[in-house]
């Protein structure tokens, strides 16, 4: 190789790597809650106190599970994150199709929210509500969007939970 070829291939080289850019840290990802939908995407959503809510199951603890038996419906979702479990529920019967269903204290219409400190329920009339904006028994596909004020019977705290969407296959 001579040494003009040498010298053109070198600089070469350099303004390749000199095009170059170092790739920026990651940032950490901000939790979003999932879209609303009513297409089956098998997502669930919403914030606790302003803070994002999104389940992640294991083996011994799936992400969620839904069930509608013609006049049952509930939703069991989980959040295990650094051995942390937390667990959020919504249960209605009767269920008479799509529709609004306000959560009240023994009406067979409730909702549940617990840690592994305290339980949250619903403990007052008008604690909130579920819309149901889809109920398909033929794709077996419910969707809808709560939001409501949970209570613990033990410590008294109330926590609110706003934004809520469900889009599940059951």
């Amino acid at each position: 190789m001579s040494f003009s070829s040498f010298r053109l291939l070198s600089l070469g080289t350099v303004l390749l790597f000199s095009q170059c850019k170092r790739a920026d840290a990651p940032q950490p990802l901000t939790a979003t809650l999932p879209p609303v939908t009513q297409a089956g995407l098998n997502t669930i959503g919403f914030r606790v106190d302003g803070t994002v809510w999104l389940p992640k199951g294991s083996f011994n603890f799936p992400a969620y599970k839904a069930h509608y038996s013609g006049h049952t419906f509930w939703i069991s979702s989980n959040r295990l994150v650094d051995g942390e479990l937390t667990s959020f529920g919504i249960f209605i019967r009767p269920v008479a199709g799509t529709g609004s269903y306000d959560l009240q204290e023994r009406s067979g219409i409730g909702a549940h929210y617990s840690t592994a400190d305290d339980m949250y329920n619903v403990l007052q009339p008008s604690a909130g509500s579920v819309q149901i904006t889809r109920l398909d028994s033929v794709q077996r596909i419910v969707a809808g969007t709560f939001a409501g004020t949970l209570v613990s019977p033990t410590s008294g705290k109330t926590i609110n939970i706003t934004e809520g969407r469900f889009d599940l296959s059951y």
